[in-house]
């Protein structure tokens, strides 16, 4: 996720997407790698990556307490405001 080939970027996310979208098991897996960060980082790109970006950290947050906390911790809330008017209206759907 921190090298400059979007297609790869965005091919690993949504693989996150569909990993973390499942039980609380796989959601602690993705954030187990340590990568909710970069994920954040992500969300202010303009590019084909911001969904499932987004759709990996709305897996994630949908969790028990203690994983929504790590993805609110992991800078989330300073990434909300550019999401919610964004000029993609999917992206603000999301």
């Amino acid at each position: 996720l921190k090298g400059e080939n979007t297609e790869a970027k965005q091919d690993a996310l949504w693989a996150l997407s569909y990993i973390s979208d499942g039980n609380d098991d796989n959601i602690q897996a993705v954030i187990d790698t340590g990568i909710i960060g970069v994920i954040i980082e992500l969300l202010g790109v303009e590019s084909s990556i911001v969904t499932p970006a987004l759709r990996t950290v709305g897996n994630i947050v949908s969790g028990n307490d203690v994983q929504t906390q790590a993805i609110i911790d992991a800078g989330l809330m300073s990434r909300m405001q550019h999401l919610l008017h964004h000029p993609k209206r999917m992206v603000r759907k999301e």
